[in-house]
């Protein structure tokens, strides 16, 4: 009996062998790209730093924020000669200004804080991310710790104080006790106003956006105030002198508007009662108006004054009458003798007759007044 021997078929092996090599390649692929994307990320991020006096709230992960915008993250926290070192990254591509500052903030007092650029970058020198912010710089808010210490420094002293002597311990008892008493029942009333102020707050990040727009508007009416001193003060002087005539007005008005509110309405009823008349009227005289001689009129009226002057003399006269005075001519006539001839006139008329001046045989006389005068008429 013959025994046949049979070897592994070279196909099996080869497509293990072509398997191994498919994986092998796909993880390298994978490797690579792992790699790829890591070393972009680092390309495309700039490492910084900044000195704070503590980093309470901060850790590893933080936000950090330009204007309340995430730029990038807190990278490590550490000690740093007394104070803390923090380190962040940040878009590369991010520019900040020389003079950059941080602070640390949060939305609210539960939530993490987060660091905050409060600048934003609009031209000039750029800030060198070599050198971190420096202390003088960066800023950030009392927190819890710090209160507790406050509280532990006071409540060391009034127990000092309280075992000096009797006196003492009495004086902390009693000034606890009313503290003790003011607060009792106040806990609502507290919390609603602790409400009441966040609600007024509102969102932090537009609450110091107006906080800054408010303080540079002051700033600027400041500076308008300082240099137009001169002109504002005499505003202000000229608004008082105006405020004084408009209350020695009102006082002066106020009398007649209080007349006028009692005639008004009188007026009003005799117009609703007789306006049908009076329309009727207006109707009638308005044709002859158009139809008046308004030249004539204008002229006459100008010509009132002298006349009027005229009239209120002859009223003021203090004889009876209408007074006219008439001076008659004088005539000369020649005469055999101007003695004989005047001396014989002036006895029927005084002053009546007188010798001609340059001529001997003629007389100026009032011949009018001689006649009249010889008839009674004067």
């Amino acid at each position: 009996m013959t025994t046949s021997v049979t070897s592994p078929a070279p196909s099996g092996l080869r497509r293990w062998a072509t398997r191994s090599v498919i994986v092998v390649a796909i993880v390298a692929v994978i490797a690579g790209c792992v790699a790829a994307v890591r070393a972009s990320d680092d390309a495309s991020s700039t490492a910084g730093c900044a000195i704070m006096s503590d980093s309470i709230g901060l850790y590893p992960g933080s936000n950090l924020t330009l204007l309340g915008v995430t730029i990038g993250k807190v990278t490590g926290v550490a000690p740093s000669n007394g104070h803390v070192r923090v380190d962040f990254s940040m878009d590369s591509a991010r520019k900040l200004p020389a003079d950059v500052s941080a602070v640390t903030t949060s939305d609210s007092i539960v939530t993490d804080r987060r660091l905050e650029i409060p600048t934003s970058y609009v031209g000039g020198a750029t800030w060198d991310t070599r050198n971190c912010i420096p202390l003088e710089r960066t800023h950030t808010p009392k927190s819890l710790s710090e209160a507790f210490s406050a509280f532990d420094k006071l409540s060391a002293q009034l127990t000092d104080a309280g075992g000096r002597s009797p006196e003492q311990q009495q004086a902390v008892r009693t000034a606890l006790a009313s503290v003790d008493d003011s607060l009792k029942g106040t806990a609502e009333d507290f919390n609603r106003a602790v409400q009441g102020l966040g609600a007024a707050l509102g969102d932090p990040q537009l609450r110091d956006t107006q906080l800054r727009s408010l303080i540079t508007n002051g700033q600027q009416l400041a500076d308008f105030f300082v240099q137009r001193w001169p002109d504002v003060r005499l505003a202000v002087d000229n608004v008082g002198k105006f405020a004084t005539a408009l209350g020695d007005l009102t006082r002066e008005l106020n009398p007649a508007l209080v007349r006028l509110t009692s005639v008004v309405p009188k007026l009003a009823s005799n117009l609703q009662r007789f306006d049908p008349i009076l329309f009727t009227l207006l109707g009638l005289i308005t044709p002859l108006v158009e139809l008046l001689p308004t030249d004539q009129i204008v002229a006459l009226l100008k010509s009132l004054p002298p006349v009027m002057s005229a009239l209120q003399a002859m009223a003021q006269d203090k004889q009876a009458g209408l007074a006219i005075t008439i001076k008659p001519p004088r005539v000369r006539v020649p005469v055999a003798s101007a003695g004989v001839t005047c001396a014989a006139l002036n006895r029927a008329l005084a002053g009546s007759c007188r010798p001609s001046p340059g001529a001997r045989e003629s007389v100026d006389t009032d011949l009018v007044a001689l006649v009249l005068g010889s008839g009674g008429i004067r």
